[in-house]
């Protein structure tokens, strides 16, 4: 997590060149991928290494070994492995946990496991951890190393990851615990998502009340027509949340509809729920 804001850049600059900082010093990893058995690719990562599926939705084998030891196979999107800096990166998304920067761990967390027991397991910075792709893996799967470099795998390649000889060193600003810093950063993106939940949704009433809407195919490329990034998943929930129907029309087609009409817009009254904070757990319900 960065610790200063784009607009707080110029001062932070100022307290740099007055000496008013203090340095950290965070833990990398080294990572060594295989193909045939032999060294393809070496690289070195801050927040983490990552064993994906590639193209095809397929479910990926990953079989994980710590210091040789085989530890578990997970059947899923693919496999994470963390420093603690990266703890608040991908692998907190896939239900890691948080893990303080300048402890010496490493986190491998298993991407939407398609088994009912698996948890990330951690495990010390002075042991190797192997990742294999299952031998019968027919398709392409990807490692990549902290998001930016990215390499094809087959069925039988392995990653080698172990705690980097190298480290990196941190400019800190605040004088302020992890968790402090943590907890006012999950606060503003909240609050950001909120935002863009509301924007979202209060289009979504204004493209179906204008535009007769038959799918929710349609639905997303005209949010995307009008500049808005969206996923089938977001809009399949914000469907459900504002309890959209579908309708006959005149010429025997059908649209989405709002369930009834009222002398309040319905944009009011999703305004009405979003700015009331004990409001946001309450899924919005038109009477």
């Amino acid at each position: 997590m960065t610790e200063v804001e784009k607009e707080d850049i110029e001062k932070a600059i100022e307290r740099i060149i007055a000496g008013d900082y203090t340095v950290e010093e965070r833990m990398m990893l080294d990572a060594v991928i295989y193909h045939g058995g032999k060294v393809f690719r070496r690289e070195c990562a801050l927040n983490d290494v990552v064993i994906s599926r590639g193209a095809l939705s397929r479910i990926l084998h990953v079989k994980a070994f710590i210091n040789d030891e085989f530890i578990d196979m997970f059947p899923g999107d693919g496999l994470i492995v963390s420093t603690p800096t990266g703890s608040t990166a991908y692998s907190l998304s896939a239900g890691g946990p948080v893990v303080e920067p300048d402890t010496g761990i490493m986190i491998i967390t298993p991407i939407c496991p398609h088994i009912l027991y698996s948890r990330s397991i951690i495990v010390s910075s002075d042991r190797t951890v192997k990742a294999v792709v299952a031998e019968g893996y027919m398709h392409d799967a990807m490692v990549t190393v902290d998001g930016q470099e990215g390499y094809k795998l087959r069925g039988g390649d392995s990653i080698t990851i172990k705690k980097s000889n190298d480290f990196v060193r941190l400019v800190k600003m605040r004088q302020m615990s992890f968790f402090s810093c943590l907890e006012i950063k999950s606060t503003i993106e909240a609050e950001d998502g909120r935002r863009m939940k509301y924007n979202r949704q209060a289009r979504i009433l204004d493209i179906i009340d204008k535009y007769p809407i038959e799918t929710q195919d349609e639905l997303v490329e005209k949010l995307r027509d009008n500049g808005m990034d969206v996923t089938q998943a977001t809009i399949s929930r914000d469907i459900r949340e504002l309890r959209l129907t579908k309708v006959s029309t005149e010429e025997g087609k059908h649209r989405y509809s709002a369930i009834t009409q009222s002398d309040i817009s319905i944009s009011e009254r999703l305004m009405t729920i979003f700015q009331n904070p004990m409001c946001l757990p309450i899924m919005l319900q038109i009477s």
